[in-house]
C-alpha cells in the first residue's frame, strides 16, 4: 500500500512540475520573450523531468508510446505536453513552417494516445484537437 502511495504521489509532483514549466512559458511568451519561453522551458522539462523535447519530437509512434510509459505518464501528463507544444506552434513565424507542421503532427497524436491512456473521450480534447487541425491545413 505504502508503494502504491509513493509512486502515486511520484506522479502527482510530476504534474505539478510539468504545469509550472507550461506556466512559465506562458507567461515569458505573453512578455513577448517567445523565443527564450521556449529555450528555458525545453531545457526545464529536460533537467526536471527528463523530458527531451527535441528526441519526442522525432520519435516515431511507436517509440512515443513505449517514452511515455517508460516515464510512467498519464493522459493528463500527455495532454498538457501536447498543449505545450501547441503554444510552441502559435509562437513560430511562417520561416518555420516546416517546424511547425512537424510539432501539429505531434500534436494530435499526442492527443490521440491521452484518449488511449485515458480510455475517454473528452469533449475538450476533441475541441484542442480541432484548433490544431486547422493550423496544419
Amino acid at each position: 500500500m505504502e508503494r502504491r502511495d509513493l509512486i502515486k504521489e511520484e506522479i502527482e509532483q510530476f504534474g505539478r512540475v510539468l504545469g509550472m514549466i507550461i506556466a512559465d512559458f506562458i507567461g515569458l511568451k505573453a512578455r513577448g520573450e517567445v523565443t527564450q519561453g521556449i529555450e528555458i522551458s525545453k531545457k526545464e522539462l529536460k533537467e526536471e523531468l527528463n523530458i527531451d523535447i527535441d528526441k519526442l519530437i522525432d520519435l516515431s509512434n511507436n517509440e512515443l508510446i513505449k517514452y511515455f510509459k517508460d516515464h510512467k505518464l498519464t493522459a493528463e501528463h500527455i495532454e498538457l505536453i501536447a498543449d505545450y507544444l501547441f503554444k510552441i506552434t502559435e509562437s513560430y513565424t511562417s520561416a518555420g513552417k516546416q517546424e511547425t507542421k512537424k510539432y501539429l503532427e505531434k500534436v494530435l497524436y499526442l492527443y490521440d494516445m491521452a484518449d488511449v491512456f485515458s480510455q475517454t473521450i473528452s469533449f475538450d480534447r476533441i475541441n484542442k484537437k480541432s484548433r490544431a487541425e486547422n493550423a496544419l491545413q
